[in-house]
């Protein structure tokens, strides 16, 4: 069994090494903001969309984002017909079903060319097969993410 990292060890995951702290000990805000902000680390975080709970799935997400000081990318857009997401069936059908499920919005294609190949946390609400995480990560990647790292609210199996 792998074991996965609590989300404060996740988020430290996405920061590169000699990042340094938060606040005091050298750089201000003022001249954080002028070296790339809070988001200088070059970190990003997108949301699978949620047909079950989408404001818990957004407002979840973008608190991460917030405490880990990552730049919030948004939710990636649903494409085309989902499936119900009902359980069951081969994986094989599973990800047929999902295959073509997500596009990237054009606003965040803007935001991931700024975080020039840098990390990507995906957030979403429940897993089951993990297909979903699969494909979406697919097409973070696609879209200019340098690796995405799933993290979900909760899973089935």
């Amino acid at each position: 069994m792998v074991s996965c990292p609590r989300p404060r060890g996740l988020l430290a995951m996405l920061r590169p090494v000699d990042a340094g702290p938060r606040t005091g000990g050298g750089v201000g805000e003022a001249e954080a903001g002028a070296a790339g902000g809070a988001y200088g680390d070059g970190a990003g975080e997108a949301a699978v969309p949620s047909r079950r709970r989408p404001e818990l799935i957004t407002s979840v997400a973008r608190y991460l984002a917030d405490a880990g000081r990552l730049r919030w990318l948004g939710t990636l857009d649903p494409a085309g017909q989902r499936p119900a997401g009902k359980p069951g069936g081969n994986s094989a059908f599973r990800l047929a079903g999902i295959w073509e499920a997500f596009s990237v919005p054009t606003a965040m294609h803007s935001l991931l060319s700024e975080l020039a190949g840098g990390p990507v946390l995906l957030v979403d609400d429940l897993v089951d097969s993990r297909w979903t995480m699969t494909v979406a990560g697919r097409v973070l990647r696609r879209a200019g993410a340098g690796s995405v790292l799933p993290f979900a609210l909760a899973s089935v199996a």
